[in-house]
């Protein structure tokens, strides 16, 4: 093989297939320090906040580990790139006798599919940016169950 050539192929695959991987994008946690009277009430108040943030509860909830995962809310959209699903994590940490860190985020993907963009079944889900914006409405509704403000 010709050195040119080798030199061609060199500079060129990278340019060209490390363009096409998908990178995820930094998982942006907000939250902040808390009391609570009990575990129960913890997650009682993280039930809620999912419900009332439209994540559907699911079975993503582990006491043992002190994380909850909310399944996916869908929001599809009749234009390519505009519709996405969104879901919440929350992870607690004790910090002492009646008193946790809360930590939350709020995973997004968007939807790339052309040909039928309001089909979930035809979805084909690609990273977007965590929403932030929605982490700090769910951290904040936890704090107000637990009476702090």
């Amino acid at each position: 093989m010709r050195p040119w050539l080798v030199l061609l192929c060199v500079w060129l695959c990278p340019a060209l297939f490390g363009g096409c991987m998908t990178s995820q994008p930094t998982p942006q946690w907000v939250g902040g320090d808390l009391q609570a009277l009990s575990e129960p009430v913890l997650w009682e108040a993280t039930r809620m906040a999912f419900q009332k943030n439209n994540f559907p509860v699911g079975a993503g909830i582990d006491t043992v580990h002190m994380h909850a995962l909310s399944g996916w809310a869908n929001s599809l959209a009749p234009f390519h790139g505009k519709g996405f699903r969104e879901r919440c994590e929350v992870r607690w940490t004790r910090l002492g006798e009646g008193r946790w860190h809360v930590d939350v985020r709020v995973e997004r993907e968007r939807n790339d599919d052309i040909s039928h963009p309001l089909d979930v079944s035809y979805a084909d889900w690609a990273p977007d940016p965590d929403n932030a914006e929605r982490a700090k409405l769910v951290a904040q509704y936890i704090r107000s169950m637990l009476g702090a403000h």
